[in-house]
């Protein structure tokens, strides 16, 4: 038997990071050899192919080659059900004003509209800063806190797949 290299939770959480997944359970036996994955993903993922997901996954990240028998896969309800949890990016507008720049986010969730937002040095470099405040701000809002996040760094220097990406820590 293979010795055992990775825990059921980083294989848990290398699962959960594909696309369409929200949940993941691995059970091993005593030597860490996978015995079951129980899944739970979004309705629009094809079970099948969320099982191709997991079996290339397993493989090019953990060189772990699984039976597509041992993987189980629950699709959650309607996007209906989704769509009434979960806030919704609707827009963002930039005011400037001499050397001042005003950025307010809007989110929406259930019909109801919540906008954050921040005053700053109009300047490139600040303005990824004023985005996200305003970002926390408005998720503040939607959640009824005040002020409880804070934004310590942002990189907009990152690429992935090609394109731009931002990265926040809060």
């Amino acid at each position: 038997m293979v010795e055992r290299r990775w825990s059921a939770a980083q294989i848990e959480a290398t699962l959960r990071e594909l696309k369409g997944v929200c949940g993941a359970r691995v059970v091993a036996d005593e030597k860490g050899v996978i015995q079951e994955i129980h899944l739970l993903v979004e309705s629009d993922r094809n079970p099948k192919q969320v099982v191709r997901d997991v079996e290339s996954a397993l493989m090019a990240h953990f060189g772990i080659s699984i039976d597509h028998r041992k993987v189980s896969v629950a699709q959650k309800g309607g996007s209906r059900w989704q769509s009434a949890s979960r806030l919704r990016w609707l827009d963002l507008q930039i005011t400037q004003e001499g050397t001042r720049a005003t950025v307010s986010v809007f989110v929406e969730r259930g019909g109801q509209v919540y906008r954050g937002a921040a005053t700053g040095v109009r300047a490139s470099t600040q303005l990824p800063r004023l985005v996200v405040i305003a970002t926390l701000r408005a998720v503040e809002l939607a959640h009824g806190l005040n002020e409880r996040f804070g934004l310590e760094d942002v990189s907009t220097s990152t690429v992935l797949a090609g394109y731009p990406v931002a990265v926040v820590l809060v």
